[in-house]
C-alpha cells in the first residue's frame, strides 16, 4: 500500500531541479529492501548492519529490547507521545519514518555503527571513503531529542545528545561553536 500510494503521489519538483530531503524518500528505499530480500526491513538491517556491527542497544520505536523504562532519555520537544515520552511508547514504526528513522539507539552503538562502516569489507568503498571523511551532522526528533555529530577521518568523532527543549537555534548555535571547537584541531591547537 505505502509504494502503491508514494508511486502516484505528485512529484514536489522535478528531478534535477532542486534538492530536498524526504522522508518518503527513504521509506521507498526501506519498502524496496523488504521486496527484494521478502523479509521485514528491520530483519534484514539487524542481519546486515546491527548484528555485524555488535550493536545491541538499537531498535525501531515501540520496541524496548530488555531496557527498563529509566533506562531511557525522555524525551523534552513539544511531541509528547506516551508517557514517559520514550521510543518503546511511541508505538511501532510506521512507513511514515521507517527507512529514514523510526529507530533509537545509544551513543554507544552509534560509534559502533561508524566504526562498522568506515571497516567492513561488505560494503563499497566509496561508503567506507564518506564515512571516514570530516563530517557534521544535525539529527533530531519533533518528540524532544537531538544530536550533533563532528566526524575527521577514523579517529576522531564527537557526539552530543540533548533531550532537552533548547529550542531549534540555540541548539544550532551550540552544534556550530562545537564545530569550530572540532575542527581547530586540526591544525594541532
Amino acid at each position: 500500500e505505502f509504494v502503491r500510494r508514494i508511486l502516484t503521489a505528485p512529484l514536489r519538483f522535478e528531478p534535477g531541479e532542486r534538492r530536498g530531503h524526504s522522508h518518503a524518500g527513504f521509506s521507498f528505499l526501506a519498502a524496496l529492501v523488504e521486496i527484494a530480500t521478502e523479509r521485514p526491513y528491520y530483519d534484514y538491517l539487524k542481519e546486515q548492519i546491527l548484528d555485524p556491527a555488535g550493536m545491541t542497544e538499537t531498535a525501531m520505536y515501540g520496541d524496548a529490547l530488555t531496557f527498563a523504562t529509566d533506562d531511557f532519555a525522555v524525551g523534552g520537544g513539544a511531541s509528547r507521545i506516551g508517557l514517559p515520552n520514550i521510543p518503546p511508547n511511541w508505538g511501532p514504526t510506521s512507513w511514515l519514518v521507517k527507512g529514514s528513522g523510526g529507530m533509537y539507539s545509544s551513543l554507544e552503538d552509534i560509534l559502533k555503527f561508524t566504526r562498522f562502516i568506515q571497516s567492513s569489507e561488505t560494503l563499497p568503498a566509496e561508503v567506507r571513503a564518506e564515512f571516514s571523511g570530516e563530517s557534521v551532522n544535525f539529527n533530531g526528533s519533533m518528540r524532544g531529542f537531538e544530536m550533533f555529530e563532528y566526524r575527521r577521518g577514523t579517529d576522531t568523532q564527537i557526539l552530543v545528545f540533548s533531550n532537552s527543549a533548547m529550542g531549534n537555534q540555540t541548539y544550532r548555535d551550540l552544534a556550530q561553536r562545537l564545530e569550530q571547537f572540532a575542527s581547530s584541531g586540526q591544525n594541532g591547537q
